[in-house]
């Protein structure tokens, strides 16, 4: 093909740019080539990887300078890889893990325990509480930390309950997915009428386990997002079906009415109550096997995703409960992500 090379062209009436469809535009331009999209309507021009119309950025969200606005905006520019990228939803450009092949539209928003590198692959060094290699890191609020077992409720207080609040960064979601691995030491036999989330605008009893919830008291027993709950084998308190993921009911033990249908649970395999660490999960190296009767069915160790049914502009809580106060009971996050999407 012969080139054209002059300094400035001059049209008396107009240009015509090479047209094609959108599906047919042609790759591997030299770059700031430009052509028309007739389905588009408008000019594009190559930017050295991708068509973008011109006057748009090429929000690819590679850097600070380039971050995108929306996880919809890096599919636009041309990404497709789970990955860290730039993103901005008004409050400035900070680095996110987006599982843009695994889980399209989905941000991370909380790690514990290292879950982003177990759950997701994402390599962060140093792994723990990190949502990036930045420095940016996921509250543990007034959780107490085993190296053992994990994140746990302080029974020292005397509390029904510990909680860590987490930010959105800003991001309007509707979906919430994620994923927990648990123990428990002296899986709990009910739930206790004096022990609830009420501190959090929760009514309704807890015994042993861990809440998700949304962080807007206004909005009350609403504010449930999905609850992990232990059992033991005793007197009619445990799980149907032997635990089985994804959701269950529970014989003899109705939970609270805020949790509904949003719950996952576990027991022991054998009767009665012992001082022993049962898990939702099969260890992964680095972790304890427990101790005693476990499981023989590690429900809960999968994803969940909640519809919460309208776009929300809060972040959300994580609380550990007990049906006690008493220094014998708690449940232990082991590790744990939480992932958001508009």
């Amino acid at each position: 093909m012969s080139q054209l090379n002059v300094g400035k062209v001059i049209a008396s009436t107009s240009i015509q740019f090479p047209t094609y469809t959108t599906a047919n535009l042609p790759a591997n331009q030299s770059e700031g080539a430009v052509v028309y999209d007739s389905e588009a309507k408008s000019l594009k021009y190559w930017s050295g990887s991708l068509w973008l119309k011109v006057g748009q950025a090429n929000n690819d969200g590679s850097s600070a300078a380039t971050a995108a606005t929306s996880v919809a905006q890096l599919q636009l520019a041309g990404q497709t890889a789970d990955g860290f990228y730039y993103l901005n939803f008004g409050n400035g450009a900070e680095r996110l893990y987006v599982p843009l092949s695994s889980d399209p539209g989905y941000v991370a928003i909380a790690s514990w325990g290292g879950g982003l590198n177990a759950f997701l692959g994402a390599g962060i060094s140093g792994g723990g509480t990190l949502l990036n290699q930045d420095g940016a890191s996921t509250p543990t609020g007034n959780f107490a930390l085993d190296n053992t077992y994990g994140y746990y409720r302080n029974t020292g207080t005397e509390s029904d309950f510990k909680h860590a609040t987490i930010s959105n960064r800003n991001i309007a979601w509707r979906y919430a997915k994620f994923r927990f691995n648990l123990y428990n030491y002296y899986s709990n036999d009910g739930f206790s009428a004096n022990r609830n989330l009420s501190g959090l605008g929760i009514n309704g009893n807890v015994g042993d386990g861990l809440t998700i919830l949304r962080n807007n008291a206004a909005d009350g027993d609403a504010q449930h997002i999905f609850t992990y709950l232990m059992s033991i084998n005793q007197g009619g308190y445990y799980c149907s079906n032997g635990g089985t993921a994804p959701t269950m009911s529970t014989n003899g033990v109705t939970p609270p009415a805020f949790v509904g249908s949003r719950f996952t649970c576990m027991h022991r395999s054998a009767g009665g109550y012992d001082a022993e660490y049962i898990r939702n999960f099969t260890p992964i190296s680095g972790d304890s096997n427990g101790s005693g009767n476990l499981p023989s069915v590690y429900a809960g160790d999968s994803w969940f995703t909640v519809d919460t049914g309208s776009t929300r502009t809060h972040g959300l809580h994580v609380a550990i409960h007990s049906d006690q106060s008493t220094a014998n009971e708690d449940t232990y996050m082991r590790r744990g992500v939480i992932m958001v999407k508009a």
